[in-house]
């Protein structure tokens, strides 16, 4: 999902709330999300020009929301 650096700040909302809001339009992901185990903290990325070498495995996944985008890792226990 990616969004505009101005709908984040015109929400004015913590970090952490903007996230699952926005993570609502898919309600699986959500369900699997909340019973994870948040395994690096919720931060911003205002330049998303990087790469990963792999976004997920057979227990973690990586969730990316560009341009004011929220880098997140989860496992499961």
């Amino acid at each position: 999902m990616v969004t505009q650096k101005k709908n984040f700040a015109s929400a004015r909302q913590e970090r952490e709330a903007f996230f699952w809001q926005a993570l609502q339009i898919r309600p699986e992901l959500v369900a699997g999300l909340r019973v994870a185990r948040q395994v690096h903290s919720l931060r911003e990325e205002g330049d998303y020009s990087y790469a990963m070498k792999q976004i997920c495995g057979e227990t973690f996944v990586l969730v990316a929301m560009p341009l004011v985008s929220w880098i997140r890792s989860f496992r499961r226990e």
